[in-house]
Order: structure tokens, then C-alpha cells, then sequence
């Protein structure tokens, strides 16, 4: 599969922003539905050096977040 075009960075580096994120299993399959798969979640929202996790829900099939860039973050990310 080709890779999309980027889109372009419309946003300075200072300014605030925040996104909400959803993220889907392949066919929808309940592999969240564990322990292991939520601490895992848990893990990388709380370890992220980039990004600051404002909200986040886990369901069977898919997760849902609220995330910022954090301030002193690399400027790449959000490019």
C-alpha cells in the first residue's frame, strides 16, 4: 500500500494543540481485553517523552486518547 501524502504543518511550534486519537484492532478483534494489554496502555501513556496523555480509554477492540505534544518535545513529531 502506497503511503499518503503529508500534510502540511499549519501549526508554529509554540502553539497549543491537542488530539483525539482512536486506535482499531484488525478486524475489530477484542485483544485489548486483558490485563496484560491494558497495563501495557497504561505503560506507554505514562512513559511517553513526547507526548502528554490527557485521557485515555481502553475498550475491547479499540482505544480512544486525548494527547498533546509536550512543550519540550523534538519539533519533528508533530510534522
Amino acid at each position: 500500500m502506497a503511503r499518503p501524502p503529508r500534510v502540511p504543518v499549519w501549526l508554529k511550534d509554540d502553539q497549543v494543540v491537542t488530539y483525539f486519537i482512536t486506535l482499531c484492532v484488525e478486524h475489530r478483534r477484542p485483544v485489548l481485553d486483558n490485563p496484560p494489554a491494558f497495563r501495557a496502555i497504561q505503560a506507554f501513556c505514562r512513559q511517553n517523552e513526547n507526548w502528554l496523555t490527557i485521557a485515555a480509554v481502553a475498550m475491547p477492540d479499540h482505544f480512544h486518547a486525548l494527547v498533546c505534544p509536550r512543550k519540550d518535545r523534538d519539533a519533528r513529531i508533530t510534522q
